[in-house]
């Protein structure tokens, strides 16, 4: 795993976006209800808060 969450046009196939900054392999991602989210979970014990439209890490949590 290369510890990012791409993000994908569903009607291209082209890879838009990928979101980096865990420390090892990302085991879940779910966009928020209005999609300006994007929150992932990772083998490292993290979870960051993306903002969707600028991919900006915008809240690490730990523990």
């Amino acid at each position: 795993m290369d510890k990012t969450c791409k993000l994908w046009d569903a009607l291209s196939g082209e890879c838009i976006a990928t979101l980096r900054g865990h420390d090892d392999e990302v085991l879940d991602v779910v966009f928020d209800s209005t999609g300006q989210y994007i929150a992932t979970a990772s083998a490292d014990k993290t979870g960051r808060v993306y903002d969707a439209l600028s991919q900006l890490c915008i809240a690490t949590l730990t523990g």
